[in-house]
């Protein structure tokens, strides 16, 4: 539950960061995303990210003998009383399971700095652009790109 929620969260912040994005540029653009194509996109990033959710749905089996003779090795670790609501990731036994952790986080990695970072760093491009538009020439057009570029800033 705990992996859903922070992934979760990782995600809404993805979907902010292309929202904010999608703002920024001017009507007409090439890359401005249509209402359903946005749409779309929002939920590639939600199933891209929440993939790390169910990877790690996927290696978290484990035999309780397995998990009682750790805690025999480790006298120092108090988890038996609280009972065994934990998981060991025994690679070496399921290197298959480890193929797919790694697929998946790759995967993630790549398709998040695609979907994500590169939307961030357009986006600080164009901020910078609009304050030294307004500073060489001021026009209406401009002045209003800023002002929603300082907001976005701001956010």
């Amino acid at each position: 539950i705990s992996m859903f929620l922070m992934v979760l969260m990782l995600s809404a912040f993805g979907m902010l960061i292309i929202a904010r994005h999608q703002l920024l540029l001017l009507e007409g653009s090439l890359i401005s995303l249509g209402r359903s194509t946005r749409k779309c996109v929002y939920l590639i990033v939600l199933l891209l990210f929440q993939s790390i959710t169910v990877a790690c749905w996927l290696t978290m089996q484990t035999e309780k003998e397995k998990q009682n003779e750790v805690l025999d090795t480790y006298p120092q670790l108090k988890w038996r009383e609280r009972g065994l609501n934990w998981y060991i990731f025994d690679g070496r036994k399921s290197a298959s399971i480890v193929h797919v952790w790694n697929t998946v986080c790759i995967a993630n990695f790549l398709l998040g700095i695609f979907l994500v970072v590169v939307p961030f760093i357009h986006m600080l491009v164009i901020v910078l652009r609009a304050g030294r538009r307004v500073h060489s020439h001021s026009s209406k057009r401009d002045g209003k790109h800023l002002e929603h570029a300082r907001t976005v800033m701001i956010q």
